[in-house]
């Protein structure tokens, strides 16, 4: 049941009239803000949203409006919900359900509301949460984004759907993703960030793929603060050096982007980095790799075809499965390439393969070959180096 009150001034002067308005101004002001408040207060306990925050949970509802009290239970469905300017914050526990858009039998990225650079969307773990998300997560035209300490990890069961409601979605399938599927597929955007993160377990062709549709896209993006390892190569059918840790495949018409301050380890079957397109002849373009770690990999970093104006610099490069390839430009016809000053270490006497065409350019002066002794290989915590010159290398380097 709900009332109203309708109060009416009737002001008739009389006599000295002097201050009469500041007088009636004031009651009125006094009466809208006593309204203000206990509209807030009626609103605060339908569980209405007041700022731009809004939550989920692994214990929350997707009927819910979103807000401290009432928070969402999907993730998938959270994100597809943000407009700019908002912030999700995502609460402990895990996130069990692929982030994907289907049409019809076709599984695709879910298109997120693009924010801007005055009005920026934020997706970050609540204060002392460790959410993971484990399944799939394909978003693309993220805009002005970023998503900070949110994990993800494989899953080899069948996930429940996540609905996402636009003009193209119908109902979304329970689904087991497979060696096809790359975990974390982040395409086109501009302005966009993921970072602090561990993104581990895929077993399929990459642990993060970013991907190039829309002409000039991706571009200003970045992958910063993360720990990304163990593609496992034994779990699936993919053929010879297809398990990647990061591949970006930019199809030769991406935009600049910026890979630094990663901890990148154990990808038997592929590589730590990979810039390339998906097949010849397409490239990746104007990527900067800098300041990370990586460790076990086939080869660490390979950059092929037509990629080109891509940097490498202030990396630690150790331990390449394959020999003599540390770094390999495959079949390189892009130009601009330049490997300078970085740390490496692995039982080759050259950083580059010798199949390395003449578009990479690699000084053997100024990469430095040594042993950097981590303190542990075997998790995020470690690849600490302790060797004094390493230290000025890779994701630890001040």
């Amino acid at each position: 049941m709900s009332s109203s009150v309708t109060i009416v001034f009737e002001v008739r002067p009389s006599g000295n009239t002097t201050g009469m308005k500041s007088r009636w101004f004031a009651s009125f002001v006094t009466l809208g803000t006593l309204a203000v408040v206990i509209i807030a207060a009626s609103l605060a306990g339908s569980g209405a949203v007041l700022d731009n925050n809004r939550y989920v949970s692994p214990t929350g509802s997707d009927a819910a409006l979103g807000g401290s009290d009432s928070p969402w239970k999907s993730f998938c469905k959270a994100i597809d919900r943000l407009q700019p300017g908002q912030t999700l914050i995502v609460r402990d526990g895990v996130y069990r359900e692929n982030c994907t858009q289907w049409n019809g039998t076709t599984k695709g990225p879910v298109s997120l509301t693009p924010g801007t650079l005055a009005a920026p969307v934020r997706v970050e773990a609540a204060a002392g949460a460790n959410p993971v998300v484990e399944g799939l997560v394909w978003i693309r035209a993220m805009d002005y984004w970023t998503f900070s300490n949110i994990d993800v990890r494989w899953s080899n069961t069948q996930l429940p759907p996540s609905v996402i409601v636009d003009t193209m979605t119908q109902s979304q399938p329970a689904y087991t993703p497979t060696p096809t599927d790359h975990m974390v597929r982040l395409q086109d955007g501009t302005g966009w960030t993921w970072e602090n993160s561990e993104i581990s377990g895929a077993e399929s062709y990459a642990n993060i793929l970013v991907g190039s549709v829309q002409s000039g896209r991706p571009a200003n993006w970045t992958l910063r603060g993360n720990c990304i390892h163990d593609t496992d190569p034994d779990a699936n059918n993919n053929s010879d050096d297809q398990n990647h840790n990061i591949y970006v495949n930019g199809k030769s018409s991406n935009g600049a982007g910026l890979i630094t301050r990663n901890i990148l380890f154990n990808a038997p079957n592929g590589e730590n980095i990979k810039l390339a397109g998906g097949a010849s002849p397409e490239g990746t373009n104007s990527v900067t790799i800098s300041y990370n770690t990586m460790y076990h990999a086939k080869k660490n970093v390979l950059i092929g075809w037509s990629s080109k104006g891509n940097i490498l610099e202030r990396n630690l490069m150790v331990d390449a499965i394959s020999t003599n390839k540390v770094l390999r430009a495959y079949q390189l016809t892009g130009s601009g390439n330049v490997a300078r000053y970085n740390y490496w270490f692995d039982d080759q006497s050259s950083m580059q393969a010798p199949d390395n065409f003449p578009y990479l350019s690699v000084s053997e002066s100024n990469n430095v070959k040594g042993d950097p002794k981590f303190d542990s290989v075997t998790s995020c915590s470690g690849f600490k180096p302790q060797t004094a010159a390493a230290q000025a290398y890779g994701a630890f380097a001040p």
